[in-house]
């Protein structure tokens, strides 16, 4: 795990403008959805895509099961899935803090042949043996202990939810976003303190990112990224889109 960093005050970004991290679109496999799917386990929706901050304790590791035959030709450093969790390789992760080090947790995960788990099967219980060759160990799910703090709210775009103009005290749209960085730059990782469904890399990170040769992630400019609901700070909600 890496020590916090300590950032600065905000200045409005006019170069190294960061990117929204996603997955690159591939057809699924056979039909049947992201190339990997969470093997449930107790308390598993608590965990609501690592989006926040908080621990959560779950197992090491947690279990996916994935077509790995075809995850290695589209996505093998970044997969899809279906709890939009950012699991990744060593590889990708070891790239991302060759940049910078961020404050993180790994969260170790293993992948399970999708045609090696029988129905049934619990990988959690002390007795489940699987077969050799059926599980890759070597990714992780990362989450982001702290989130930061980048939106310029005087150049941003944002309104009330449909339905809710007469109530600003719930969460707004996000119609356009534009980021103001921290003195000492963007994180290699980060997420919005205000609006952290959403996943950011800095310019210097997509660079060592793509100079590494990885598979499965995308890099959308931020002119197309729009995170999604913002919790407006009171000062800035008389503005509107």
């Amino acid at each position: 795990m890496c020590a916090a960093q300590s950032h600065g005050s905000l200045r409005v970004a006019t170069m190294n403008d960061p990117f929204k991290l996603s997955w690159v679109y591939t057809p699924y496999p056979n039909g049947h959805g992201p190339y990997a799917r969470l093997v449930d386990f107790p308390k598993s929706g608590n965990v609501v895509a690592w989006i926040h901050t908080r621990r959560v304790e779950v197992p090491e590791p947690v279990y996916f099961t994935a077509y790995l035959e075809e995850m290695d030709k589209e996505c093998p450093d970044f997969p899809s899935n279906n709890q939009r969790w950012p699991i990744m390789s060593r590889r990708m992760l070891d790239a991302l803090l060759s940049v910078a080090p961020f404050a993180h947790r790994a969260i170790p995960v293993a992948l399970i042949d999708d045609y090696d788990l029988a129905a049934g099967e619990n990988p959690y219980g002390d007795d489940w043996r699987p077969l050799p060759g059926a599980v890759r160990e070597g990714y992780c799910a990362v989450q982001l202990l702290e989130h930061t703090e980048a939106i310029d709210w005087e150049q941003s775009r944002y309104a009330p939810l449909r339905g809710y103009e007469n109530d600003p005290e719930v969460s707004w749209d996000l119609l356009k976003v534009v980021l103001a960085a921290p003195t000492t730059g963007f994180p290699p990782l980060f997420r919005l303190a205000r609006s952290s469904a959403a996943l950011f890399v800095s310019e210097v990170a997509r660079d060592a990112l793509v100079q590494a040769g990885l598979k499965g992630p995308d890099f959308i400019p931020m002119s197309k990224a729009i995170p999604g609901s913002v919790d407006v700070p009171p000062e800035w909600r008389h503005k509107r889109a």
